[in-house]
């Protein structure tokens, strides 16, 4: 088939689409380049019949058609994928954008069941390629912390996080910080805070987190070191955990048990609290944190929240401990 009518075909079947027509036309000037430039040839052919030139020009001619129809396709070709691409993009612009919208307007809404929907709503985002994942995290966490009671709170927590694994934990401590801040900022501004419905509400809030999370900090993976800056434990069970070369610094534990867990490895530790918890029942410990705990929170015959237990425990217990954990004696302040 002539290349010339290859091109008027694929010009009509452009001009067609509302969407090619700028490359129809683009093709069918190219077209009239190559007519005139036939024309010239077969005026040469004329005028010179016997030219070496009009030779060369012969030859030339279907190369010349060729190079322009190749060029005038690939540049036609280039064209039509970057616009698909970049009305793919636009389409997922836009579907991030409603359901942004639609998460954020649930969220504003008190009802309980538009909260949930909510949660879903952002879980989804979090779990897709949106330009809204950070913003959706956040905005999980303010919601958790906006519940007013427990069961609103387990509710909501369970949306989200259903159940809790290993690429949800950095997001479900950070729900724990943001909670352990929210009390350490009450109890700096008001007096009553202490015996306050909302301290007994943040008290269980972080207890739940705590036993949601424990199965999690059992399994630690390969290479993986938590990261528990500023994180509070309450009024939980963890035995078994392996905090092997965690970050403990500012970590807050009252009332918690942590028989045979592993705390090997640990060099951030300070500013933490661990006075209400029987910390020297781990499995193993690092020397530096060892140390440093039996210095800040050394065993007491009746501590405020007595270990969480109903039961006492007794010194010669805890001295026993300390020396199966290879204790040197505390650190010297």
């Amino acid at each position: 088939m002539d290349e010339i009518k290859l091109m008027r075909a694929r010009a009509r079947e452009m001009m067609s689409n509302p969407d090619e027509i700028i490359r129809a036309s683009q093709l069918l000037k190219n077209i009239e380049s190559i007519e005139h430039h036939r024309a010239q040839k077969q005026k040469l052919s004329t005028d010179l019949p016997d030219s070496r030139m009009l030779q060369y020009l012969n030859l030339l001619a279907p190369v010349v058609t060729v190079l322009i129809l190749v060029v005038t396709l690939f540049v036609q070709e280039r064209d039509r994928v970057g616009d698909q691409k970049q009305a793919q993009q636009d389409k997922t612009e836009n579907r991030d954008n409603e359901g942004w919208d639609r998460a954020v307007r649930a969220a504003a809404d008190r009802q309980a069941e538009n909260r949930t929907a909510a949660i879903i709503l952002l879980r989804g985002i979090e779990q897709s390629q949106s330009r809204y994942v950070d913003q959706a995290s956040k905005l999980v966490i303010s919601i958790l912390r906006g519940t007013k009671t427990f069961d609103e709170f387990q509710s909501l927590f369970s949306a989200e996080f259903t159940p809790p694994a290993q690429e949800d934990l950095d997001r479900i401590l950070n729900l724990d910080r943001s909670l352990h801040q929210e009390w350490v900022n009450k109890k700096k501004t008001n007096p009553n805070y202490h015996d306050s419905a909302d301290k007994h509400l943040v008290i269980q809030e972080l207890s739940f987190i705590c036993t949601q999370i424990h199965p999690l900090l059992q399994k630690r993976p390969t290479n993986r070191f938590f990261n528990l800056r500023f994180v509070a434990f309450f009024d939980c069970d963890l035995p078994d955990i392996d905090l092997t070369g965690a970050n403990l610094e500012g970590f807050t534990t009252a009332r918690v048990t942590m028989l045979r867990s592993k705390l090997d490895e640990v060099t951030n530790f300070k500013d933490g609290y661990w006075k209400d918890t029987a910390w020297w029942e781990a499995g193993s410990m690092s020397p530096s944190l060892l140390q440093y705990l039996e210095a800040e929170a050394p065993f007491k015959a009746e501590p405020e929240g007595h270990y969480g237990r109903t039961t006492m425990i007794d010194e010669g217990r805890y001295k026993d401990s300390l020396i199966r954990l290879g204790s040197t004696g505390p650190l010297r302040k």
